[in-house]
């Protein structure tokens, strides 16, 4: 069950990078655009430097590697929707909507990939999974915010390409070792977001790096520690079934509201989210279904 521990590791990894990516687009980098740019140059970077440093297996095909990089481009792909989407929606209309991608890998996993889940084990998966979307859902009143149906449109895409880039992840680890993977995924995640490289968003992040303060930020944060929540969820998914794997990956946002309440006790509210009474009240009820579903997983 050390895949278990990987996965919920992956959550409060991904969580704090999240924090970070605020952060950035707060203080050092003053546009999507010159954000993906950075996300595009480390993910090329990074899988150069991977495919060139580790020895590559002589027995893995062409096909395996190209569908490497090809779920890296399918799940960069979601994440570009995702990013676009985040431009002209508010973060509490889009991202409940983009975390159902656990579900859709589910789905996925058990008709493409063998695997099985019994009933218990699927009522645990959707438990965590609700609980997750609900803690990045706010709620005004006594109603979710309306979502039009062509944004609706668009961010189901964009959970359907991660969906897919995760479950061929999967596919590839099982049929090549680890390192061949993960620096050809890494390249194929680059390819979409070079739709961010022009003279503006280069002369931004360029910026960004002669920040005094931000250059580290960046390298160490953007680079550094983001190649490193990617790798750690990819070994989640080599080492355990997609299915539950992801939906473990997927409970981030009870991370990162539990980081943003600890920040705010210092008056560092890097969420711009107000903590009222409410809201913990709201969240804390997401939050115990989280638990509710991670301790079913566990028991199994």
């Amino acid at each position: 069950m050390g895949w278990i521990l990987v996965s919920l590791s992956s959550a409060a990894v991904s969580g704090i990078l999240s924090i970070i990516d605020k952060k950035v687009l707060t203080n050092f980098l003053p546009n999507v655009g010159s954000f993906g740019l950075l996300l595009s140059f480390m993910s090329i970077i990074s899988g150069i430097l991977i495919i060139w440093i580790v020895p590559q297996s002589s027995y893995v095909e062409t096909n395996i590697k190209f569908l490497a990089a090809l779920g890296g481009f399918i799940w960069g792909s979601g994440l570009l929707v995702y990013f676009h989407m985040l431009r002209i929606e508010e973060v509490s209309r889009t991202s409940p909507v983009f975390h159902t991608y656990p579900a859709i890998v589910a789905i996925l996993g058990v008709s493409f990939l063998n695997e099985h889940l019994s009933v218990t084990q699927w009522f645990a998966v959707i438990m965590t999974i609700t609980g997750a979307i609900l803690i990045s859902t706010k709620i005004t009143g006594s109603r979710i915010f309306n979502i039009n149906k062509s944004t609706f449109a668009l961010l189901m895409l964009a959970s359907l390409l991660a969906a897919i880039g995760q479950l061929t992840n999967k596919y590839v680890l099982d049929n090549a070792p680890f390192w061949t993977i993960f620096g050809f995924r890494n390249i194929g995640i680059a390819i979409p977001f070079l739709v961010f490289l022009s003279k503006d968003n280069l002369s931004d992040l360029i910026n960004g790096m002669r920040h005094p303060v931000g250059r580290y930020v960046l390298i160490f944060g953007e680079i550094v520690y983001a190649t490193f929540s990617v790798w750690l969820a990819l070994v989640a998914v080599s080492m355990g079934p997609v299915s539950i794997v992801t939906a473990l990956i997927g409970i981030r946002p009870a991370f990162i509201f539990i980081y943003s309440i600890i920040l705010s006790k210092v008056k560092f509210n890097i969420l711009d989210e107000p903590i009222t009474k409410e809201i913990i009240l709201s969240k804390s009820i997401a939050i115990t279904l989280v638990v509710l579903g991670v301790s079913t997983i566990i028991l199994l």
